[in-house]
């Protein structure tokens, strides 16, 4: 469940990457293509689903709410039942904080405040909180919850919204979503939380980047945080909303593979920086 940052990259209506569209893949595509995880059969579905694997319902725009609201939980809860699934990942919160619904600069503004930014803040959580309990209600399976991200200090967001104090504001809403969803997971039996939000200051990643160069070590090669570009030694996609292939690719690593072994106990082999590589199309050294 969640947005289109688990939303098919090469779903037909989606087709990201422009001339690097073959080697365009997101977290879960990675995982279907290289790893055997089984997201159901590639089809089209009614609805809002469109193009896709079965059981990914995550859909572009898709906020917290929107899981619940628009039939994500439901349907899978629907195929959870049916005993189709195992393991649940909710990844989303993006939406509620981003620049394309104003979200972020109403809060930056000042526009969104005081009780007001506190409910919208509870409304989040609560979202979270019911999806996690729709899909369950059938059957306690597994479950791996992804928390919020802060995108205030990347490139774009600090061009765009220069005060680093009203930057903080937003900052601070984010962690209080956070807090919220902690105790959520904790509340709940087998749900495992992955703290995305400190993802980027966590010792085995902070290590790789490079804040002079603006760039993130994988393997030998270096790939920029920058500058966006579609060419696969970008971060970013040429639409500076979605991350390369790269990145989704240690993505996969960190919210999906690592819990699953460490807290489910199953054995998948994490991806190796040359296949994050190798994914996206660039060639190993010497060849």
């Amino acid at each position: 469940m969640g947005d289109s940052g688990s939303d098919e990259y090469r779903a037909a209506e989606n087709n990201r990457g422009g001339a690097y569209a073959s080697t365009t893949l997101n977290w879960n595509e990675q995982l279907h293509r290289y790893r055997g995880i089984d997201i159901g059969p590639w089809g089209g579905w009614s609805g809002t689903r469109r193009s896709g694997f079965e059981y990914n319902w995550a859909r572009p725009g898709a906020t917290a709410e929107d899981v619940v609201t628009t039939g994500q939980a439901a349907g899978l809860a629907q195929q959870v039942a049916a005993g189709k699934i195992d393991t649940i990942v909710l990844y989303v919160g993006a939406n509620d904080f981003a620049i394309w619904n104003k979200t972020y600069a109403n809060i930056y503004n000042g526009v969104l405040a005081g009780q007001s930014l506190k409910d919208y803040i509870d409304g989040i959580v609560s979202s979270v909180a019911n999806a996690i309990d729709t899909v369950r209600a059938a059957k306690t399976v597994n479950m791996i919850v992804v928390n919020l991200q802060d995108r205030g200090q990347s490139p774009a967001f600090v061009a765009r919204f220069p005060d680093p104090a009203r930057r903080e504001a937003v900052s601070s809403a984010i962690v209080a979503v956070n807090v919220g969803i902690d105790i959520v997971v904790r509340a709940r039996p087998q749900v495992a939380l992955v703290d995305l939000y400190n993802y980027l200051d966590s010792p085995k990643y902070k290590s790789r980047i490079n804040l002079g160069r603006g760039t993130v070590s994988v393997g030998r090669d270096q790939i920029s945080f920058a500058t966006s570009g579609d060419e696969p030694h970008h971060a970013m996609l040429s639409d500076d909303e979605h991350s390369g292939t790269v990145v989704q690719c240690l993505l996969a690593n960190y919210i999906f593979i690592e819990p699953l072994n460490s807290r489910f106990g199953k054995s998948i082999t994490p991806f190796t920086d040359e296949e994050c590589l190798a994914h996206a199309g660039i060639p190993a050294r010497g060849r």
